[in-house]
């Protein structure tokens, strides 16, 4: 089985991208995508096709496509919020991403 991990560097604007053995747990870095305005919270959808990104710097979030092989991620879309996303999650069909933030 062929595992992916994406976590967040917010003070250097990137997302680093890890290969996870299933088996024993162990990590290999594989890559970073750079992100600006301070990427930090992530969802993905539930067939794993997308990446979505709050981007707390700017007030947007952000969705990456992930590639289904190398696990590599491409923007394609980015959308305006009032303020800067804390907590986002997508519902269990995928169909809607929910976000939540401080005010």
């Amino acid at each position: 089985m062929h595992l992916k991990m994406y976590v967040t560097i917010s003070e250097e604007d990137k997302i680093a991208l890890f290969d996870v053995d299933p088996d024993s747990g162990r990590l290999e870095s594989t890559g970073v995508a750079p992100v600006t305005g301070r990427p930090a919270p992530l969802a993905i959808n539930p067939d794993r096709s997308r990446l979505y990104v709050g981007r707390r710097d700017i007030k947007e979030i952000s969705t990456f496509e992930i590639d289904q092989n190398s696990g590599d991620l491409s923007m394609v879309g980015t959308v305006p919020l009032e303020s800067d996303p804390c907590y986002i999650s997508t519902d269990k069909t995928g169909k809607y991403l929910l976000s939540a933030y401080y005010s």
